[in-house]
């Protein structure tokens, strides 16, 4: 059962309880919900005035809506608008992608054994395979992710009883794919600094040289100093925090706009009023 209401809502419009999902349409706005005691003023939809980027998408309102969501997660899921956040999560997860990137095309501009050695076509052709890798990977993945976050809350908050719109599903994940931006500085700096790691603790073993590759790399791996690699390894538990914070953003998301108000369009309002004049 749908505990909470005194009737079911009409649509995505009608005024509940953002607590306990009531039916407050038409009550006093100054009294309390008669089923929960919230205060109905906050649970209006124009307390709902939207994020810095809801307000005005910009590049200082994205930064800012990165930082007020990371810093005040309960905070933003409370005054972000009910409707989908354009263009934020695919900027945030853009960025990310970017960011993620670096931890493998910085390390090439790291001295060499041979600094005056200048990089031939196959060289080049490498570090621009490795710019789209390395870019287009998380890129996918962390889309990939969104979109089934955005589907999960829509599918748990209907099993639930929520009133869990599209609208709402996306703007929670799209304000929480930050996330995956703290998961690309993570992953970065992982890469980056193992790379420095291993090249600090084994400046002594040289270059491949012949065809056989992969079996020297095996060896190198093998080797005395193959727990040098474990311990890079093991630094790729930094992108965790992020995905934590994306899924904990979710969970909050889900507890918080579960009965979440939009106001409703003006046209919906006139309607009727043009309706009664033609009929008079």
């Amino acid at each position: 059962s749908r505990m909470g209401r005194s009737t079911p809502w009409k649509d995505e419009y009608t005024l509940l309880c953002e607590k306990c999902g009531y039916v407050i349409e038409g009550l006093d706005t100054a009294g309390p919900c008669p089923e929960c005691g919230k205060p109905i003023e906050e649970s209006l939809p124009e307390r709902r005035v939207g994020t810095p980027w809801q307000q005005k998408p910009g590049v200082k309102s994205l930064v800012r809506t990165w930082w007020m969501t990371l810093r005040h997660p309960i905070q933003t899921l409370d005054i972000q608008a009910s409707t989908p956040p354009r263009w934020l999560p695919l900027l945030t997860i853009g960025s990310a992608s970017l960011v993620a990137s670096l931890g493998w095309i910085l390390p090439i501009f790291l001295p060499t054994k041979n600094p005056t050695e200048l990089p031939d076509s196959s060289t080049v052709l490498t570090w621009l395979m490795t710019i789209f890798v390395f870019a287009f990977i998380p890129l996918f993945l962390f889309f990939i992710l969104t979109l089934i976050e955005t589907r999960g809350l829509r599918f748990f908050g209907n099993r639930k009883g929520y009133r869990i719109t599209t609208g709402i599903s996306n703007a929670i994940t799209g304000h929480g794919s930050v996330g995956w931006l703290l998961c690309a500085i993570g992953l970065a700096f992982a890469q980056l600094i193992g790379f420095v790691f291993i090249f600090i603790m084994t400046p002594e073993i040289p270059e491949p040289t012949g065809t056989d590759h992969f079996n020297e790399y095996i060896r190198v791996f093998n080797g005395p100093l193959s727990w040098v690699y474990s311990v890079n390894l093991l630094l790729y538990i930094l992108i965790l925090p992020g995905f934590l914070f994306f899924e904990f953003f979710a969970y909050l998301g889900l507890r918080r706009c579960k009965y979440a108000n939009r106001i409703r369009p003006q046209s919906d309002l006139t309607e009727p009023t043009q309706t009664d004049t033609r009929t008079t």
